[in-house]
């Protein structure tokens, strides 16, 4: 199989990486130091997602950083999404479920928002009245619009808002537009004006409104909501796997399988070489607490991540990495899967990187910070290679896998955070960037410094 020319070019930056590093001492654990760590309670910053409200939504900045789900008190999940830092803006949205009756979970009614994409280019809210606002402020404007009530106000606060957002939804599903920015206002300007006129005379509210449109868009077959049993499913199955369901399945072409089969590998090699170094460093009396955390809390998951994607649609991914990848080859096999070997990989630019780092991390003496360096290696690899396929997935239109994607970069950034921190703790004041200025990286971080990878 033809993997991606970027990879080789990866292989080739580890090794002359061997030749710059200097690798020393080592430490029975990872301290911490306090003050590296910052404060992040008084800047996170909370965004509004609604459509009606959007539960379960992937939510990044510009940046690439993902803002988690805020629950209530009563632990139920909201629209409302948290970024740790200040984000960068724009920032989209897309996946997800529209909870229809507002009850504050999934249940039968409920609609996918599929790979409809919201943004907002400024403010705390998410709508579609944001994501048109700063493109098409003229034409909002000639019906009665500004622009702090569209970057601000929600359908369930401002009927305007309601009225704007149906119409252009509705628009949208029937003519199978995902990306608003496609649509000319000017074409449903009328229709937009005689909406805003009937919700602000009818006496019913946003919501009413809203389940009135979809009622009317079911019955042209354009929308279908889910059922109580696909809705008792899907939170059976958690967080990660409703929304990724939230989005339109995606119409599989080897390329989407190659991406699936590569990021499948590339995740299991991180994790194994984690554990591995840990493990070994372990048994030399001392532990690196970043190299186990990062390996058991988030590698693990990205690599079932991409697992259930090959599972959800079928996907062999033995026999594609040993064929000539022109065709998709359907036959998912979690038996086969789980019979590869620890350190073994089905492609060999895979094997042929963690063949090279672990050669590092034993030619400077299997120490802490031998280990350490070849983590922040794998970390820059990984965001190299997930830029590049996140923007192969996007022109595929594989926006499912996109997002899936989108959030094993997130991952990434701070891993490499957490094992810079730990270098540093264990002397080494460049961090990652004792490497060479190609892994001195600034990347989006919450924390730096803290050395642990939780």
């Amino acid at each position: 199989m033809q993997i991606k020319k970027r990879f080789e070019l990866a292989v080739l930056t580890t090794a002359i990486a061997l030749s710059l590093s200097g690798c020393g001492g080592s430490s029975t654990t990872d301290s911490i130091n306090p003050m590296d760590t910052l404060t992040t309670s008084e800047q996170a910053y909370e965004i509004t997602i609604e459509r009606g409200p959007v539960l379960y939504a992937h939510v990044i900045d510009s940046s690439g950083i993902k803002a988690t789900p805020v629950q209530d008190e009563n632990g139920k999940p909201t629209n409302r999404y948290r970024f740790n830092l200040t984000p960068n803006y724009p920032i989209s949205t897309s996946g997800g479920y529209i909870d229809l009756d507002t009850s504050g979970n999934l249940s039968a009614g409920d609609l996918k928002m599929g790979d409809l994409r919201l943004q907002t280019y400024n403010g705390s809210t998410l709508t579609i009245a944001s994501t048109l606002a700063d493109k098409q402020l003229d034409v909002l404007a000639s019906l009665g619009f500004n622009y702090e009530q569209l970057t601000s106000k929600t359908p369930s606060t401002d009927l305007m808002i309601a009225a704007l957002s149906d119409e252009v939804f509705a628009y949208a599903l029937r003519n199978q537009i995902t990306d608003l920015s496609q649509i000319d206002l000017n074409l449903i300007r009328d229709q937009i004006a005689t909406r805003i006129s009937l919700y602000q005379s009818s006496g019913l509210s946003a919501i009413e409104q809203e389940q009135n449109l979809i009622d009317e868009l079911a019955a042209e077959s354009i929308v279908k909501p889910i059922d109580a049993i696909t809705a008792e499913t899907l939170i059976a199955d958690g967080s990660l796997d409703i929304t990724q369901q939230g989005f339109t399945e995606m119409t599989i072409v080897p390329e989407t399988q190659e991406l699936i089969a590569f990021s499948w590998n590339e995740e299991k090699m991180a994790k194994e070489l984690y554990l591995n170094m840990y493990n070994d460093l372990l048994a030399r009396g001392v532990e690196i607490k970043s190299l186990y955390n990062v390996a058991t809390n988030s590698e693990t998951k990205h690599q079932e991540t991409m697992q259930n994607l090959a599972e959800k649609y079928d996907l062999d991914l033995i026999t594609f990495a040993n064929s000539d990848a022109s065709s998709v080859i359907y036959g998912y096999d979690a038996v086969a899967l789980a019979a590869v070997e620890n350190a073994e990989f089905i492609l060999p630019e895979v094997q042929s990187l963690y063949d090279g780092l672990w050669a590092h991390y034993q030619e400077g003496n299997a120490t802490a910070i031998s280990a350490l360096e070849a983590a922040c290696m794998v970390e820059v690899v990984d965001v190299n290679d997930l830029n590049t396929s996140i923007d192969e997935a996007n022109a595929l239109g594989a926006y499912e896998l996109e997002a899936a994607l989108e959030s094993l970069r997130s991952g990434s950034y701070n891993h490499y955070w957490a094992f810079d921190g730990a270098l540093i703790a264990q002397g080494i004041q460049q961090g990652c960037g004792i490497l060479g200025a190609e892994y001195d990286q600034d990347y989006p971080q919450v924390t730096k410094g803290n050395g642990q990878g939780n």
